[in-house]
């Protein structure tokens, strides 16, 4: 593979997986969240709020900032060779 499609191909998974991970964070956020109001409930607090705008704006920042992360690994992986990559640990 050309050093540019190696780049592009690791960008891509970083892009991939900050969206993986992002999703996965706000779905078990939002899960939680409402479990502990209501488990606290005899305490007071009783009001579930979901910041959907927050939530809007960490799933775009992971996106964007995904593939800024991930600038030197890629530029790293498009320079050493197959056989050198694999052996080093």
């Amino acid at each position: 593979m050309p050093r540019r499609q190696i780049r592009t191909t690791i960008r891509l998974e970083s892009v991939i997986l900050a969206i993986r991970g992002a999703v996965i964070g706000v779905l078990i956020g939002t899960g939680f969240g409402p479990a502990l109001v209501s488990s606290l409930r005899s305490q007071g607090i009783s009001v579930t709020a979901i910041p959907t705008s927050s939530l809007v704006l960490f799933l775009v920042l992971s996106t964007v900032l995904g593939p800024v992360a991930d600038g030197w690994p890629a530029r790293r992986g498009a320079h050493l060779g197959v056989l050198t990559t694999l052996s080093a640990e």
